[in-house]
């Protein structure tokens, strides 16, 4: 009996250490770069909010239908066509242009997707207590920039509102 403890305590603590070892520190903003006129946002709140809500939310649900243009919505599902989605980064984002014509957008971000790996960039606005989610689809280079356009509607709700950048890809 003594030695069926042993062996069960011994299992609990290889897997401690085993799920603790398997866990990545987390990102800091520091880890990215981004085109002229944008900023990661360093100490953001409502990317910390996001990140913890994600955390137990299924990311479909949370992000429900999200803003594609045009007055259209998605789903996440629907733009990368799989219901098992994954969200890899989170930062605060802000805008610091004319918001005159749409703005190409790159990233150099810690998660190395793949070239040509099918990826969504989420913008989340926050406006009074409400985020407006908007998604559009993007394109990784070799080089593992994350490149996508923000049309003129979205860079103007940018202004002076809180966002968040979210990238979202197949798991």
């Amino acid at each position: 009996m003594k030695k069926l403890i042993s062996l069960f305590l011994a299992l609990v603590l290889c897997l401690s250490v085993a799920s603790a070892l398997a866990t990545e520190s987390p990102k800091t903003s520091d880890q990215y770069e981004v085109s002229e006129k944008f900023e990661i946002v360093t100490e953001s709140e409502l990317a910390e909010d996001v990140l913890e809500m994600l955390k137990v939310d299924d990311v479909n649900e949370f992000f429900g239908d999200v803003q594609i243009g045009d007055g259209e919505t998605a789903t996440l599902t629907e733009m990368l066509g799989t219901d098992d989605i994954t969200v890899e980064e989170c930062v605060g984002f802000a805008y610091e242009g004319d918001a005159e014509e749409p703005e190409e957008v790159t990233f150099v971000v810690p998660t190395k997707y793949a070239a040509d790996e099918k990826v969504v960039v989420i913008i989340g606005v926050l406006v009074g207590d409400e985020i407006v989610w908007y998604a559009f689809e993007a394109t990784v280079s070799e080089n593992y920039e994350v490149t996508f356009e923000l049309p003129v509607e979205v860079l103007e709700a940018m202004k002076g509102n809180d966002c968040v950048v979210a990238i979202a890809s197949a798991a």
